[in-house]
């Protein structure tokens, strides 16, 4: 999914970083797609779970591409442990040292920059088992949920000048399903939190790429997905008034 987002936004003009922790080849494979769309694209490998590594990414990446304007926090595990009985101490840290603080080492990086820059948009991937208890491990629920109140609380303390959305994917990570994010096919649910409300929100639907239409105005960085708008000529202007939202 993150390679396919990282790739319509390449089609859409934006300079892409693409990282990975094992995934090497995966990744530079979708630099090179990127690059035939006529942007620039690099691959930056790290671990999201240390802190050390997330500051050496943003900073590869802001080297090569400049300060991100969009951040894609699409990194995840999911160790196949479903019963109770077999979720132990060691799952439950290698779990929310990924799912969760990972993301935010990630954000804690990102939001400087944009602040330097002219503001920003981050995507937090998330997961429908958020809200509906399914086969995945405990672990994994709490952290899907922690990435929806995080994404909440960043949303209301980080506006107006950088917007923060939580995209609950449906859990079938198949080909159709990376189709569909790269052609803008699915709707995803949409949590809008209304300023003016303060923070009261409301349930709609929307494609995932619509949340980043008032998003970035120069560059993308993160998990698999990251660009710089150099030549899109306006087609994600930043908004400095638009609403805080989570998907």
């Amino acid at each position: 999914i993150g390679r396919s987002i990282a790739l319509r936004l390449a089609r859409d003009g934006a300079d892409v970083a693409f990282q990975y922790r094992t995934g090497r080849r995966e990744a530079e494979e979708g630099v090179r797609e990127a690059r035939e769309t006529g942007v620039q694209a690099i691959a930056v490998g790290g671990d999201i779970s240390v802190p050390e590594d997330v500051a050496s990414i943003f900073r590869a990446v802001e080297d090569s591409l400049g300060p991100p304007t969009l951040l894609i926090n699409n990194a995840g595990i999911a160790p196949p442990v479903r019963k109770f009985e077999d979720v132990t101490e060691e799952l439950w840290d290698q779990i929310l040292e990924v799912n969760l603080k990972g993301h935010f080492f990630c954000i804690r990086e990102a939001v400087p920059r944009m602040r330097q820059s002219s503001g920003g948009v981050i995507v937090n991937i998330g997961s429908e088992m958020a809200f509906h208890p399914k086969n995945q491990s405990l672990p994994y629920h709490v952290a899907a949920s922690g990435r929806v109140m995080m994404t909440q609380w960043l949303a209301i303390h980080l506006a107006p000048d950088i917007r923060v959305n939580c995209n609950a994917l449906p859990e079938n990570e198949n080909a159709d399903m990376r189709e569909a994010v790269l052609h803008l096919g699915f709707p995803a649910p949409l949590f809008t939190i209304d300023m003016e409300q303060s923070g009261i929100g409301r349930v709609t639907f929307t494609r995932f790429f619509d949340c980043l239409e008032p998003a970035f105005g120069h560059q993308v960085s993160g998990q698999r997905a990251g660009t710089r708008t150099h030549g899109v000529a306006g087609k994600y202007p930043v908004a400095r008034d638009a609403q805080s939202e989570v998907i």
